[in-house]
C-alpha cells in the first residue's frame, strides 16, 4: 500500500495492486491523470531500468496533493479588484457591484473550495486574513443580492437575521456571518483587532479598506485599522471638559475581547488614540458613554 497525501489528508492508495484506483482518488484533475497514464504506459521500460513504478506513483500522488493545496491565492487578486473599484473612503458602490459581480463571485467560489485540511495547514496570519476577507466579501454579496436597501438589518423578514442566516459556502457547508465571527475568529484567535477589520455594511462600522488583508501585512493592517477607527470622532472621542470618553458600541458588545473591565478596555486601545485624547486619558477618572450605532448602509451614492 502507498500512503499518498492529498490536501493534507492522508489516504491509502493500493496502487501496486490496482493502478486505476489512482485515476479516481489519488490524482485529481485531468492533467495529472494524463501524466499518470503516461507513467503507466512506460511501466515496463522503467521497471527494466531499475526505476520502480511504485516511486513514480508516490511522486505523482504527492505532487498532485501539493498542487491542490497550494492553489489558493493568498494575495486575493479577485477580491483586491473588487475593493479597488467599488470602495471609496470606506463606502461601497453597491449599485455598480450589483451590476458586475464576477470578481466577487469568483473570490467567494474560491473561498468555498477551501477544505478544513487546506485551512489547517496555513499559518495563523493566513487563517486570520482568510476569515476576515471571507466575512467582508460575504457582506458585500449579501447587500448586493438585496440592493437597494437602507440597512443590512432590513435584509430578511421578521423572523430572520442577516447575521445568523447561513449563506456563505465555507469548508464544505453553509455558514453564517455569526459563525465566522463568533464561531471561528473570536474563539480561535483571541485577537481583539478583528473588530476594527470586520465590516458589516453600516455607517458606524470600521472603514472598509481598499485592499484585502494578507498574511504578510496583517499586523500592520490591523494596527492601521485600529488607528483609523479610534481617530474617527464620529465613532470614538474624548471630551476633556466633561471628562467623558465616548466609545463605539463595539466596545460595549465585545468589551471582553479587549480586557476584563472598562479600564482595561480603554488601556488596550490607548496607543491608537490621537495624541490629545491620550493626554486626556492619562489623568483619570473619566466617565464612559457608548455611542448609538448607526446602522444605515455604507453606500457610496453616485
Amino acid at each position: 500500500m502507498i500512503q499518498a497525501y492529498q490536501s493534507g489528508t492522508r489516504q491509502l492508495c493500493p496502487a501496486a495492486e490496482n493502478p486505476n484506483y489512482l485515476y479516481r482518488v489519488c490524482v485529481p484533475g485531468y492533467a495529472n491523470r494524463l501524466l499518470l497514464h503516461v507513467a503507466i504506459a512506460q511501466y515496463d521500460s522503467r521497471m527494466n531500468s531499475g526505476v520502480s513504478f511504485l516511486y513514480w506513483t508516490i511522486g505523482l500522488c504527492l505532487v498532485s496533493g501539493v498542487a491542490k493545496g497550494a492553489s489558493f491565492d493568498h494575495s486575493y487578486t479577485n477580491f483586491a479588484r473588487v475593493l479597488e473599484t467599488r470602495v471609496q473612503d470606506g463606502n461601497v458602490d453597491y449599485a455598480a457591484l450589483q451590476k458586475d459581480r464576477q470578481e466577487l463571485e469568483a473570490f467567494l467560489r474560491l473561498v468555498g473550495s477551501v477544505t478544513e485540511n487546506d485551512y489547517a495547514a496555513w499559518s495563523r496570519e493566513q487563517k486570520l486574513a482568510f476569515l476576515i476577507n471571507s466575512y467582508n466579501a460575504a457582506v458585500l454579496q449579501l447587500v448586493a443580492d438585496n440592493y437597494p436597501v437602507s440597512s443590512i438589518k432590513r435584509i430578511g423578514g421578521w423572523f430572520s437575521n442577516p447575521f445568523s442566516t447561513k449563506f456563505v459556502s465555507l469548508f464544505g457547508r453553509k455558514v453564517s456571518l455569526d459563525d465566522i465571527e463568533h464561531g471561528r475568529l473570536r474563539p480561535d484567535f483571541r485577537e481583539p483587532r478583528i473588530h476594527f477589520a470586520l465590516v458589516c455594511a453600516a455607517k458606524s462600522c470600521p472603514t472598509l479598506r481598499r485592499e484585502p488583508y494578507t498574511a504578510e501585512k496583517l499586523n500592520q493592517q490591523l494596527d492601521d485599522q485600529a488607528r483609523l477607527f479610534l481617530n474617527d470622532q464620529s465613532k470614538n472621542r474624548v471630551d476633556a471638559d466633561s471628562r467623558t470618553i465616548y466609545l463605539s458600541s463595539i466596545f460595549k458588545w465585545f468589551g471582553e475581547d479587549f480586557g476584563p473591565d472598562q479600564n482595561a478596555v480603554i488601556g488596550s486601545v490607548g496607543k491608537y488614540w490621537p495624541s490629545a485624547a491620550q493626554a486626556a486619558n492619562a489623568s483619570p477618572p473619566f466617565k464612559v458613554r457608548y455611542l448609538d450605532y448607526d446602522w444605515k448602509l455604507n453606500d457610496r451614492k453616485r
